[in-house]
């Protein structure tokens, strides 16, 4: 789901690249000074090591504001007995990923997002894109130079966007009004209207 203000985020990080995530990583990987480029050369126990000192740091290490500043800690950790019942990494570390899947797909059934998503979304046609238009209420209307393809939305609104964009990003009309998306979603819009039930 969108946030409504995620326009002010990425006008401070810029994180809309509209390309794949490998893309995404190797493209900021560049930009990074290149020492960034050698982090992997330190083990983790030297890391904790060096970095353990900062949190009892007077002013901005979190350890301190247990003792000197009571603002700061209950914005941070909430109270004495809430910051007493954090456990030990030993205790919080994850279960294996086959773990967590088995357990996931239990609590939440999986999303249908209305295309074949055994496919990549390059190898999807334009009748394919169409069914995925229609399950979210809208059409394809063909695709555009570049990454770019034309859509409209159930309201009618045209707007262009990427299939990564709509497809993997659960991104769509951008006119809507994003507040008041419970009361403009229609049955048409499957999609959406799956994770309203």
């Amino acid at each position: 789901m969108w946030f409504s203000d995620s326009d002010i985020l990425e006008d401070i990080l810029h994180f809309r690249a509209n390309v794949p995530v490998d893309e995404y990583f190797t493209q900021l990987k560049k930009r990074l000074p290149w020492f960034y480029s050698l982090a992997f050369l330190a083990p983790a126990f030297a890391v904790k090591r060096v970095m353990k000192p900062y949190a009892f740091e007077k002013g901005m290490g979190t350890q301190t504001w247990v003792k000197d500043d009571p603002e700061r800690f209950r914005a941070y950790y909430g109270s004495m007995a809430e910051y007493e019942r954090i456990k030990s990494w030993d205790d919080i570390r994850p279960d294996e990923p086959e773990k967590n899947a088995v357990k996931a797909a239990s609590e939440f059934p999986p999303l249908n997002h209305g295309w074949d998503e055994s496919k990549d979304i390059t190898e999807l046609t334009d009748d394919e894109l169409s069914e995925a238009a229609a399950f979210r209420g809208g059409k394809f209307l063909g695709r555009l130079e570049g990454t770019m393809c034309e859509w409209e939305c159930e309201h009618g609104h045209r707007f262009k966007a990427s299939l990564e964009y709509v497809l993997l990003g659960g991104g769509w009309c951008v006119e809507c009004d994003l507040d008041k998306w419970t009361e403009q979603v229609t049955p048409a819009n499957r999609f959406v209207s799956q994770l309203k039930h």
